[in-house]
């Protein structure tokens, strides 16, 4: 029994040498990191020199008054684009996967995914300009029918700013997403679909007692990964806004890296990441239980 233990060990070190590369930059560049943010965070820390502080970054975090607003702000970013990135993207899936034609399938899917080759930085400065309140063609055309080019400043109103970079993904389909409802809902069986058509079922009513039960799966994997991906996204706001004006579209990551890479404050940002972290982990397992029980 040893010998072959042995033996089987000699045969597979090949694939642990495959593997350690890998794991050691996964260690490297993932792991170490996140260990360093958590031991840093209970340190005031400008990148040099660092003095313990205890809970003391934590503590301030209930205090300061740009987080607080940064997580209203990005509340409504959650709620309103996890909505939309579902209930859009879902809607042209089923009428993609309810066109008869087998070529008009392939030519709307393709359709859809062609957008997502253009790099984000460039639809954003696109929209940049849109919203450009002396220059841009949505202040030129409202000009046209009446307004005035002060009457809506966009990006700079910091009643709308918010609800402009929400706006920013306008129309809302994913190619991405709408392929991942489409793997779902081929997986409904060609004998229900045809029990379906001859009890006369009509398609919304097939959507809610059958269509979306093969879709919860992907539902559950673009909740997790929508939320993940906007409770740890600032872009829009770097590039756009900086956050303003005043504090009107920041969120919580963009005043992680505000504090990390401009006013030096690495060991508050380390308790802000590690506080994010947190959270992400909680919602995600939380998720995960809930949805597998409505399974």
């Amino acid at each position: 029994m040893k010998k072959k233990t042995h033996v089987s060990f000699r045969k597979a070190w090949g694939y642990y040498l495959f593997i350690a590369p890998s794991l050691l930059l996964l260690l490297l560049f993932f792991d170490l990191p996140a260990f360093s943010a958590l031991y840093h965070s209970f340190f005031e820390w400008d990148g040099h020199s660092k003095i313990f502080v205890g809970f003391e970054n934590f503590e301030y975090m209930v205090e300061d008054p740009v987080l607080r607003d940064s997580f209203k702000n990005l509340a409504v970013f959650i709620v309103l684009l996890l909505a939309i990135s579902l209930v859009v993207p879902l809607t042209v899936a089923e009428m993609i996967f309810n066109l008869r034609s087998l070529k008009s399938r392939r030519f709307y899917q393709v359709s859809f995914l062609v957008p997502g080759l253009v790099p984000g930085i460039v639809i954003m400065l696109i929209w940049q300009f849109i919203y450009d309140p002396y220059f841009g063609p949505l202040n030129a055309l409202l000009e046209k029918v009446g307004f005035n080019k002060m009457d809506f400043l966009w990006l700079a109103d910091p009643k709308i700013a918010l609800y402009c970079l929400i706006f920013i993904g306008f129309p809302w389909v994913s190619g991405t997403s709408v392929l991942i409802f489409m793997a779902g809902l081929n997986t409904i069986p060609s004998s229900v679909l045809d029990y379906c058509r001859l009890d006369g079922v009509g398609a919304f009513r097939r959507f809610l007692h059958i269509d979306i039960h093969f879709v919860f799966g992907q539902v559950r994997l673009l909740v997790i990964t929508g939320f993940i991906g906007l409770m740890q996204g600032f872009g829009l706001q770097l590039i756009l806004t900086n956050g303003g004006p005043g504090t009107s579209t920041m969120v919580p990551g963009h005043h992680m890296y505000l504090n990390a890479f401009l006013y030096d404050r690495l060991g508050y940002a380390s308790a802000l990441g590690l506080v994010l972290a947190v959270i992400i982990l909680s919602f995600t397992v939380l998720n995960l239980r809930y949805l597998r029980i409505r399974e």
